[in-house]
């Protein structure tokens, strides 16, 4: 239930912590002081204009309030959201409705925007206008609707930086995950493709997106990829290196053990080898699992070339590692001479040390 009281704000009090349960009564300066946190002013979070409040107010006989941050939300969509949905439908509505009539309406008919939802515990308001949801509350009615206004300035699809190739597509992962997963979309239109969110870190809430075929990746794995993310504790996640640190198998190895990429293409291609992608909010770097040795031999462009010319690309990258991990193998090994020489020169600064009496300095020579 949602904590809303019409006792009047104490001035001085820092921390307004909800009730388990109690009813609703909107709007009210105890209640806009907890959404945001504990301050009466809280920056960034807007609601509707006393005027217009006022006029609904009169016209429902409830209180009513519109609340979201501003930076998150489309300016265009919080418009129409007030202009066409709300105000126009609610100064036609009867007075003799009742409260959970009116909610019902506004969920299933009114409301002109998508993904509308109703949430029923005090902690959700804020996480959802995190989100950049707006957040619509009535009085007398004991759960609040959300409602999907996210916009604000973001990167657009962009050229790979890291990357880069010739020939195949030129876009880019950006650090929207609803924008990533779009990418992904476009690429594989099966059925059989799973994405499951979920959230992690207990401040910055940040989502997380398991991404799979179902019937091609091993259900194992997947499992396992779950149960490792489910396993972190952390106040934070702020890029996918974070995520790649707390469900790698081995922390100490010079060598990758998972793969990361900000090519859709790529990330579409190891989904459907069998792949498991792991998307991030806030990162372009999309990490992919489980992979091996090899894996990191290939070119996004090998995907786009004849397979004899791909294949002859990916054995001169072979050939090349080897003869390169040869000769600094050689450079770093001391030669027979030089071993001979340290051994000297340790056996006579011994002696002269300690007194001890060594053969000739023939035998050394043989």
């Amino acid at each position: 239930m949602l904590w809303f009281t019409s006792r009047r704000y104490k001035r001085g009090q820092t921390e307004v912590k909800p009730p388990a349960s109690s009813p609703i009564r909107i709007p009210c300066p105890r209640t806009w002081t907890a959404i945001c946190g504990g301050s009466s002013t809280s920056s960034g979070i807007v609601r509707t204009s006393p005027s217009v409040s006022s006029r609904l107010r009169t016209t429902l006989r409830r209180g009513f309030a519109l609340v979201y941050i501003d930076g998150l939300v489309d300016a265009h969509t919080i418009s129409d959201l007030l202009s066409d949905s709300l105000i126009g439908e609610l100064k036609q509505w009867p007075a003799s409705g009742t409260a959970g009539e009116l909610f019902r309406h506004l969920k299933d008919q009114s409301l002109a925007t998508g993904r509308v939802n109703n949430i029923d515990t005090f902690e959700q308001i804020p996480i959802s206008l995190s989100e950049g949801k707006a957040v619509i509350l009535i009085g007398g009615i004991s759960s609040v609707l959300t409602a999907d206004a996210s916009g604000g300035e973001k990167r657009s699809v962009e050229e790979p930086t890291s990357q880069t190739v010739i020939r195949g597509p030129k876009e880019s992962f950006t650090e929207s995950i609803r924008t990533n997963l779009s990418l992904i979309r476009r690429r594989i239109k099966s059925s059989s493709l799973r994405i499951e969110v979920k959230k992690i870190g207990t401040q910055t809430q940040t989502d997380i997106a398991v991404v799979y075929l179902q019937g091609i990746a091993n259900e194992k794995i997947v499992q396992e990829v779950h149960r490792r993310l489910d396993s972190i504790v952390t106040d934070s996640i702020l890029e996918s290196g974070y995520i790649e640190e707390y469900i790698q198998d081995a922390t100490f190895t010079p060598f990758p053990t998972i793969q990361n990429t900000e090519r859709p293409d790529a990330a579409a291609a190891g989904i459907l080898e069998g792949q498991i992608a792991i998307v991030v909010d806030g990162t372009p770097f999309v990490l992919q699992t489980p992979v091996t040795f090899f894996k990191f031999f290939q070119s996004s462009e090998d995907y786009y070339q004849r397979y004899d010319i791909a294949t002859f690309l990916r054995v001169i990258r072979y050939v090349s590692f080897l003869v390169s991990m040869l000769l600094c193998l050689r450079c770093i090994s001391p030669s027979p001479p030089s071993i001979r020489k340290c051994f000297r020169v340790r056996c006579s600064s011994a002696w002269r040390h300690r007194g001890r009496v060594f053969p000739s300095r023939r035998l050394w020579k043989r």
